[in-house]
């Protein structure tokens, strides 16, 4: 029975430790699995087209393959100012467009994007808006 009871508790701590040598090896990629499906998500959320959701998601790929690491923050910073400004412009397009002196030039994308790029987020209370 002695015998028995140190084979189990031999068993159990080998298995253990296998387990746990896995779920480290998984680690990285399960980090990167979290932050593709939050960019993704967030993409989604802001209405990102289809387009720029693959371009960004590559790019993290990318970054990926090259250090096996990256921030995990959600706050698009460490994107490429390009990619930045096309998040941008696609969160703040909408808002722009609907603005009664822009409504001659909705269509003309420079002049849009122009606006967009010098736009800052600001939250203010509703008493103060």
């Amino acid at each position: 029975l002695l015998l028995a009871m140190v084979g189990f508790a031999m068993y159990s701590y080998i298995l253990g430790s296998v387990m746990n040598i896995i779920s480290d090896f998984d680690a990285p990629l399960t980090a990167l699995r979290n932050k593709l499906e939050t960019v993704h998500d967030y993409l989604g959320y802001i209405g990102a087209p289809a387009g720029i959701r693959k371009e960004i998601l590559q790019y993290y790929k990318e970054v990926w393959k090259l250090t096996h690491s990256f921030d995990m923050d959600v706050d698009m910073e460490d994107l490429p100012a390009e990619l930045q400004q096309k998040i941008t412009f696609t969160i703040n397009y909408g808002l722009v467009s609907k603005v009664s002196i822009f409504q001659t030039v909705k269509d003309d994308m420079l002049f849009i994007a122009d606006i967009v790029s010098i736009l800052r987020p600001k939250v203010c209370l509703p008493q103060q808006c």
